[in-house]
């Protein structure tokens, strides 16, 4: 949810993101249910955007997030608060 938040993915990306943040070889059936959950996939450019609805679920203090991508999420969720 927190790297969807930000940007469409594909799931190659993500799996660099996890993989960088040390969280090791990410269980590809985990990733994939997790995505189901949370994603849709849009088949026309082969990533996964987050679902309408989740922007509750993303957290500005998110441990993973660099600092611009902080300042990237607080701006979003100013806009999705109107």
């Amino acid at each position: 949810v927190q790297l969807l938040a930000l940007r469409p993915h594909r799931k190659h990306e993500l799996v660099q993101r996890l993989q960088g943040m040390q969280v090791g070889s990410p269980d590809w059936g985990w990733l994939l249910a997790a995505l189901e959950e949370v994603a849709e996939l849009d088949p026309t450019e082969c990533c996964y955007r987050l679902k309408e609805g989740l922007a509750s679920w993303v957290r500005e203090d998110w441990p993973g997030y660099t600092a611009q991508e902080r300042k990237q999420v607080a701006l979003l969720q100013r806009r999705w608060s109107w």
